[in-house]
């Protein structure tokens, strides 16, 4: 199974079985340190703990369970970007996989075989939303930075004003 590269500064999305047998996989073929053989055995054949997301070597892991197929979703992205809609992304393909998993009478199979077209297309509208999202941040990053040179130049004008105040008294108080 060849993977394809991600659109998203993602290291990898994987599909696979709770046993650890890949279905899919996008991204890179494998991650130093082998962070997804360390999820299984930490988090998931021990079924530690309710967390959905794990830092494991050098990534962060944000996995979600497809009850209904037996089936976990895994996205992978490197520590040092913090990126804060990885969560987001595992959920959105995790609700693709099991609507995949009711509709075929072999999801595996299924999921092997035309997972790509989905993912690509879940790939799109995720970057849709961050592009609304960074451009709702530039422009609330903008109102801030006027509101503050307002305010700056309110703050110069007043003490502008008494400074004139404060010299029309000294030549008052000359005469």
């Amino acid at each position: 199974m060849a993977a394809a590269a991600t659109r998203l500064p993602i290291s990898q999305v994987l599909v696979f079985e709770q046993s650890g047998r890949v279905l899919w996989r996008r991204g890179a073929p494998s991650l130093a340190g082998d962070p997804v053989s360390a999820l299984v055995g930490r988090y998931l054949l021990e079924e530690k703990g309710g967390g959905q997301r794990a830092a494991i070597g050098e990534h962060d892991l944000h996995w979600r369970l497809v009850n209904e197929c037996g089936l976990v979703v895994v996205v992978a992205a490197p520590r040092t970007l913090e990126l804060d809609w990885c969560g987001d992304l595992a959920e959105a393909a995790k609700r693709k996989v099991a609507a995949l998993a009711r509709g075929a009478p072999d999801a595996r199979a299924a999921l092997r075989g035309g997972f790509d077209a989905t993912y690509d297309s879940l790939e799109r509208e995720l970057e849709g939303k961050l592009a609304l999202r960074r451009k709702r941040e530039t422009a609330e990053l903008e109102q801030r930075r006027a509101r503050a040179a307002e305010q700056r130049e309110r703050q110069a004008a007043a003490k502008a004003e008494a400074e004139a105040e404060a010299e029309e008294d000294d030549d008052a108080d000359d005469d």
